[in-house]
């Protein structure tokens, strides 16, 4: 087993922990009540929403494939076309929410050939303009075999943006930790001839979730 530590709060909350103690610190030297217990309930949905609880990620065979994100699937389906990728290709969309783990995970061992980080809004994924508008990231894989990967990040109502600690040529294991995603909707695009292991509904876990694998 490939075990991933690192602290119990992403680094990407640490603002939102120290800022909200600060706050209840003031407040209470100004003995005012309501914003000392508005702070508290900060610190803790900062504390829950931030959480990067250890995953032992198993040690699948070379050419399998696992969740990037905590979730549940809504979609998968097979495609004309998709980004970065020629031809038919399978995709699988998951949707993230804000009671989910929010940290991203490789699916595959890779390195990252593309990486294009679209800064954008915060729409509702429901409003039509939300996949023109919001937040998006792209990132296009490869693994030593020529298996390509595509995962396309997008935004939603969210209290924060997108957070990558990735770089374009560089080599990261299967599931070593890469950014982080507060609600949001996640698709992977997979070669055609990819076995695929899941159904829309299922519940997946991001680093431990068997999608399935390279056929080829």
């Amino acid at each position: 087993m490939q075990s991933n530590n690192s602290f119990i709060i992403a680094q990407e909350g640490w603002k939102y922990l120290l800022g909200s103690a600060g706050a209840y610190i003031l407040f209470a030297l100004m003995d005012i009540d309501l914003l000392q217990n508005l702070s508290v309930v900060i610190f803790i949905a900062s504390a829950y929403l931030y959480r990067n609880p250890e995953r032992n990620v198993p040690e699948y065979q070379k050419s399998s494939i696992v969740s990037p994100v905590d979730g549940k699937i809504s979609a998968v389906e097979t495609v004309d076309s998709c980004p970065e990728m020629d031809g038919v290709c399978q995709k699988i969309t998951i949707r993230s929410g804000c009671f989910d783990t929010s940290l991203l995970r490789m699916p595959i061992d890779a390195t990252v050939e593309k990486l294009d980080h679209r800064h954008g809004i915060r729409l509702s994924l429901k409003r039509d303009k939300a996949r023109e508008l919001n937040e998006m990231a792209i990132m296009s894989l490869s693994d030593e075999q020529g298996h390509k990967v595509v995962v396309e990040h997008l935004l939603a109502q969210s209290p924060d943006s997108i957070s990558l600690t990735i770089s374009t040529d560089q080599k990261l294991r299967q599931g070593a930790r890469y950014g982080l995603l507060v609600k949001g909707t996640h698709t992977l695009y997979l070669p055609e001839s990819s076995v695929l292991s899941v159904k829309a509904g299922d519940d997946l876990r991001a680093g431990e979730s068997f999608l399935g694998y390279f056929s080829k």
